[in-house]
């Protein structure tokens, strides 16, 4: 068996659609509180699968490029 294949990863070609919680945390920066706080808000959509929690890949990534800003150069 390939020790360098990870079955939780998305198929080359294939756009993973959901992510875990602890994954939310690593690839936003944010805390884990903070993540829960904007699934309570309903800023970010998620779905329950048995006792986990997922957040849909798209919305997470909607969610930080609505709040993307570019700092403009003081003369």
């Amino acid at each position: 068996m390939d020790r360098d294949f990870d079955a939780r990863a998305p198929s080359p070609g294939m756009a993973q659609i959901s992510v875990r919680i602890p994954d939310a945390v690593r690839l936003t920066g944010l805390s884990r509180a903070k993540i829960y706080q904007l699934i309570a808000r309903g800023d970010l959509e998620i779905a329950k699968v048995g006792r986990s929690t997922v957040v849909i890949a798209s919305s997470l990534q909607e969610f930080i490029a609505a709040r993307r800003t570019r700092r403009i150069p003081e003369p």
